[in-house]
């Protein structure tokens, strides 16, 4: 079993034996963190559904294929890497603009 679930059923169980409360465990929460998870869900969603997703694959496919499977898993890494960049980036830039304001 993973430590991921291990931890989440002692929680669980600290929970139901009133050891830990509620209000404690809703008070450690970050907000940043619960914004950037949703963010990612409508950010994964729109690349979805306007197809761009397939579009990078296939241009990775076509970039990257005849350099094998490990040229492929490269390029998968940088293309993660500079996508990643660029939507931190945009978001902070978004963010500090909504600051100024």
């Amino acid at each position: 079993m993973s430590s991921v679930w291990m931890v989440s059923l002692k929680l669980f169980g600290d929970l139901l034996h009133n050891s830990f409360s509620l209000t404690i465990a809703l008070a450690a929460l970050d907000a940043d963190v619960l914004f950037t998870i949703a963010a990612s869900f409508a950010t994964e969603n729109a690349l979805d559904k306007t197809n761009v997703a397939l579009a990078l694959a296939d241009s990775l496919l076509v970039l990257c294929k005849p350099f094998g499977e490990l040229g492929v898993m490269v390029c998968v890494f940088l293309t993660t890497l500079g996508v990643t960049s660029f939507i931190t980036n945009s978001g902070i830039a978004f963010l500090f603009d909504l600051h100024s304001h």
